[in-house]
């Protein structure tokens, strides 16, 4: 099968099937974590209307904290994204709070 280019200016390439299956979705969340404790992954829930347990979502905080950083997300209940945090440092920190962007990917019916 032939591939089509398709997203991002057409940059990429996909077959037809592909293309037509999966929309991403930008929806920005203010958010305000809470502390990390040393040395350990935590993680926390965000309230993001419109998620469900078959999407795939891609998380892009705020800022950054020295220290402590976002692990790859998951929707764990409708409307709820995880995200796991790690504190690698021997002190408790707390991730950036803000306008974060949680970005949907939607199977199409």
């Amino acid at each position: 099968m032939a591939t089509t280019p398709y997203g991002f200016a057409a940059g990429l390439l996909g077959t037809p099937p592909f293309s037509a299956q999966w929309m991403p979705r930008p929806i920005v969340v203010d958010v305000t974590p809470v502390s990390v404790a040393a040395n350990t992954v935590a993680e926390q829930d965000f309230t993001v209307t419109g998620a469900n347990t078959k999407d795939a979502v891609v998380v892009s905080p705020s800022g950054t904290t020295a220290g402590v950083g976002a692990l790859p997300a998951r929707v764990s209940a409708a409307n709820t994204v995880t995200v796991p945090f790690v504190n690698a440092t021997a002190g408790a920190l707390v991730p950036p709070a803000g306008s974060w962007k949680f970005i949907l990917i939607k199977a199409l019916p």
